[in-house]
């Protein structure tokens, strides 16, 4: 009897340890929300990128290679959305430091204001691309003071051209002029014509 207690007892134990140790092993089934056109290319920084335009959702995909002065990259891409009512894990959220960089209207479709709020003086690059990676249009590439910033934007590229409907992903890389450390942010705008 005993040895049956102890068997059934080990058995309880060996499937708590393996419920307890799949618990981290957890993956989310996904899915693709096709509305869009299927697009890829290489830009000219020889750098693939590919996806489906048109979308609202994306995913994060955090770079684990040097890509550039021996940085990672972190990749908003596949427009992946999960699958089911529920979800699970640690909500994220901004840091006040760092803050959030968006546009409005959005979506537009002749003009925007892009908005973002610097802690500390600093060198700003606000870039826009297309879904394949190119660089559309550099907004502004200098130094600005702390606090609040507004960018006007008409929808044209460099060269004055109008830009179609689509989605494009804009981009602030800021060096502080303190001992703060330098960040990216990033966002999508969507144009509607």
């Amino acid at each position: 009897m005993k040895r049956i207690i102890c068997c059934l007892l080990a058995a309880g134990i060996l499937v708590l340890a393996s419920i307890k140790s799949n618990a981290q092993e957890v993956k989310l089934d996904r899915f693709v929300i096709g509305t869009g056109g299927m697009v890829a290319n290489v830009n000219d920084a020889n750098i693939k990128m590919s996806g489906i335009t048109g979308q609202i959702a994306i995913e994060k995909i955090a770079g684990t290679e040097p890509v550039y002065n021996n940085m990672t990259v972190d990749i908003y891409q596949g427009f992946w959305v999960p699958v089911g009512d529920f979800f699970s894990g640690v909500e994220e959220t901004t840091s006040s430091e760092y803050g959030k960089i968006v546009n409005f209207p959005n979506p537009f479709s002749n003009s925007t204001v892009v908005k973002y709020n610097l802690p500390t003086s600093g060198y700003v690059t606000v870039k826009i691309y297309d879904m394949a990676g190119n660089v559309i249009k550099t907004l502004y590439n200098g130094y600005q003071n702390m606090g609040e910033q507004e960018l006007p934007w008409n929808g044209k590229d460099e060269l004055g051209g109008v830009l179609s409907s689509g989605s494009y992903l804009y981009e602030l890389n800021f060096s502080p002029t303190s001992n703060t450390k330098s960040y990216s942010l990033r966002n999508i705008m969507v144009i509607l014509k």
